[in-house]
């Protein structure tokens, strides 16, 4: 596929299907991707998550990918292989870089949705 200058409209796009649960409550459109664009090298996604979504599990064996907070708040639960824990709240403007290989557990903790940016190396589509 030759590689062009493209503009995506969020609303153009179709909901994504979560790729490892149902995903209750939180809604992504993938703009950028390999299939579509033809990034070899990143995709560029939106998630927006409803207050009190349900609570969404995923890990990657070889996908990095980062989170830039738009608006509201997200609780990132982690667990890295050796079995070590951790947890952070996002919230907006702050960035945060999720590696391969590790279990998250998200949800929105606020009274209010949030947006989140994202971007994955590799893509995923």
């Amino acid at each position: 596929m030759e590689r062009r200058v493209k503009v995506t409209k969020f609303g153009e796009i179709e909901p994504a299907k979560p790729v490892t649960n149902k995903g209750a409550g939180s809604r992504v459109r993938r703009l950028i991707t390999k299939d579509r664009e033809g990034s070899d090298r990143l995709m560029l996604g939106v998630s927006i998550g409803d207050p009190y979504q349900e609570p969404i599990s995923w890990s990657y064996e070889d996908v990095d990918e980062v989170y830039y907070m738009v608006s509201g708040e997200k609780l990132l639960q982690y667990e890295y292989p050796n079995g070590e824990k951790g947890e952070v709240r996002l919230g907006p403007g702050e960035a945060c870089y999720l590696p391969r290989k590790v279990k998250y557990t998200s949800w929105n903790p606020g009274i209010v949705p949030y947006v989140i940016v994202y971007v994955t190396d590799p893509p995923l589509m």
